[in-house]
């Protein structure tokens, strides 16, 4: 049986580890299950580590004559499980950063104190 460890939420989803023991602490080789809207993506911790360049891309927006630097109306992205596209504006992509950021700095925390023995 597997559980979902929750490990950040915002308003556009959130991401869960997906554990085979409910009692283990920190982070190891677990699976992320992102959710986002009403898609979820099972990703690696390098999956979800490789997100940000391309949301700075989309930050900086297109750069071609016809855009106008306007953000693009969606963002692509490959796993090593799926490849989506996310639809996208302003606020979804900050939302999206902010889920993605959120969910490493929790990961490496938890690593960090599993690592010192602190609970």
């Amino acid at each position: 049986m597997l559980f979902l460890d929750p490990v950040y939420r915002n308003a556009i989803g959130a991401t869960y580890l997906i554990k085979d023991n409910p009692n283990k602490t920190g982070y190891s080789s677990e699976k992320i299950q992102l959710f986002l809207g009403e898609v979820s993506i099972i990703l690696t911790y390098e999956d979800v580590a490789n997100l940000i360049p391309t949301i700075n891309s989309a930050k900086k927006g297109c750069a071609c004559k016809n855009c106008k630097c306007e953000i693009p109306k969606q963002i692509k992205a490959n796993t090593n499980y799926v490849k989506f596209i996310f639809k996208s504006s302003e606020k979804n992509i900050l939302d999206l950063e902010d889920l993605v950021k959120g969910t490493l700095f929790e990961l490496e925390m938890a690593s960090v104190l599993s690592f010192n023995n602190i609970d």
